[in-house]
């Protein structure tokens, strides 16, 4: 069996199992989802069987999109905002000679 369907399938193993201890919280079950989903695809088209990876794709593109909108990216988007201020100017005065 390809080590990428083995890690997918314990991703979602660890997901549900996760999920129903109630040890993660609804978008972090998402997105454990989602990244199985990714790996799955990646196998699929490894594999060169179009269907399931465009399957295992649009699944992917689901659960992301709900760990996304659910909670799951506020930490992602404040460190992209961090990252952003890092590249916009300053405005900086000229120094008054007195």
């Amino acid at each position: 069996m390809p080590i990428l369907t083995v890690t997918a399938v314990a991703v979602w193993a660890c997901a549900f199992v996760g999920f129903i201890t109630s040890h993660l919280r609804i978008h972090q079950f998402d997105g454990l989802l989602g990244l199985g989903y990714v790996l799955s695809g990646l196998q699929m088209v490894r594999e060169g069987s179009v269907f399931w990876s465009l399957v295992d794709g649009a699944a992917a593109a689901w659960w992301l999109h709900a760990w996304w909108n659910g909670g799951g990216g506020d930490d992602t988007r404040r460190k992209l905002r961090q990252l952003g201020r890092r590249f916009q100017g300053v405005r900086r005065t000229a120094p008054v000679t007195s």
